[in-house]
């Protein structure tokens, strides 16, 4: 069973916020979408265990 990762992003295209715990293949999703710049992401609890 794979980690589950917090993530809160904004959907800019839908104008909506999106509060979910995601695997590996849809966080990487999630970040291609941000280098596109359909997505802004506002916490990403994947980044902040890397820098504790």
């Amino acid at each position: 069973m794979e980690e589950k990762y917090r993530i809160i992003y904004a959907n800019l295209k839908k104008g909506r916020f999106i509060d979910m715990r995601c695997i590996d293949k849809c966080y990487k999703t999630i970040k291609k979408m941000e280098m596109k710049g359909e997505v802004q992401i506002f916490l990403d609890e994947r980044e902040s265990l890397v820098k504790q």
